[in-house]
């Protein structure tokens, strides 16, 4: 019997170099849609997304007004049509909180606060609020996050195993709590931005293929600038783009969305 020789050219210091390098390595790519297909199977996000939603509904229960809901739910049909989307079971509802937020779930689970209802000028807007989140979900992006995250915890993890096994005097907790700060900055973080400005893309196709004018979602965009504070964190630290990087996405969006 031979000895293994698979790892003969391998020290200690090269396998640390390399599992730091790792969370640093997807920080200009997203994770690639075969592998969220993969590890995050449509019936499992779709599980994952209706006990989520469930859990919501519980904390923010539904506007209690018929016609808003029909609105609400009949705006995101017209836009789920037009995504050409094979998921069975969308719901669209309006949910009572202030908050000027809306999301979407795995499995076609979208929701909007009454809060951001509220900043809405006519159902154009609606159709790019909903659109956007239909995007989500059709992009798959919720599967990607759990992929990416799961990534990151995996590598930090190994790199942990590393230090301890080796002789270095770094303590291992503080490798993974400084490579969970790195991470979320240089990973996490932009794959979320490049999330959102990728639904905005998608929704805005979708929302022209619809029937809706398309130029509202830049009105919308503006109306949300105005809201927007002085102590909102800078750009490169934000899970969202700004508002104003919204608009000038969708302004060089805007002359093919009929397309």
């Amino acid at each position: 019997m031979t000895a293994c020789r698979c790892c003969g050219g391998l020290t200690r210091r090269s396998l640390l170099a390399g599992a730091a390098a790792l969370p640093l390595a997807g920080c200009d790519a997203a994770v690639p849609d075969w592998l969220a297909d993969l590890l995050v199977p449509d019936p499992v996000a779709a599980e994952l997304g209706a006990r989520a939603f469930a859990e919501i509904l519980q904390r923010s229960p539904p506007v209690r007004d018929p016609g808003l809901q029909r609105r609400v739910a009949g705006v995101g049909e017209r836009l789920v049509a037009a995504s050409g989307t094979d998921w069975p079971d969308w719901v669209f509802v309006a949910l009572d909180g202030e908050a000027v937020n809306a999301f979407a779930l795995p499995g076609g689970k979208v929701g909007v606060f009454s809060g951001m209802l509220r900043i809405m000028a006519n159902e154009a807007q609606l159709a790019t609020v909903l659109g956007h989140e239909v995007g989500h979900v059709t992009a798959r992006h919720a599967a990607q996050r759990i992929v990416a995250e799961n990534a990151v915890t995996l590598t930090l993890r190994l790199a942990a195993s590393l230090l301890a096994w080796s002789d270095t005097p770094i303590p291992p907790q503080l490798v993974v709590a400084l490579g969970g700060s790195l991470a979320d900055v240089g990973l996490i973080r932009p794959f979320g931005r490049s999330q959102e400005l990728q639904a905005d893309a998608l929704g805005l196709g979708y929302m022209a293929a619809a029937g809706f004018e398309p130029a509202e979602a830049i009105a919308f965009w503006q109306r949300m600038s105005a809201l927007e504070t002085g102590d909102r964190p800078p750009a490169f630290l934000a899970t969202h783009p700004t508002s104003a990087a919204r608009i000038e996405a969708l302004k060089r969006l805007l002359p093919n969305a009929g397309a």
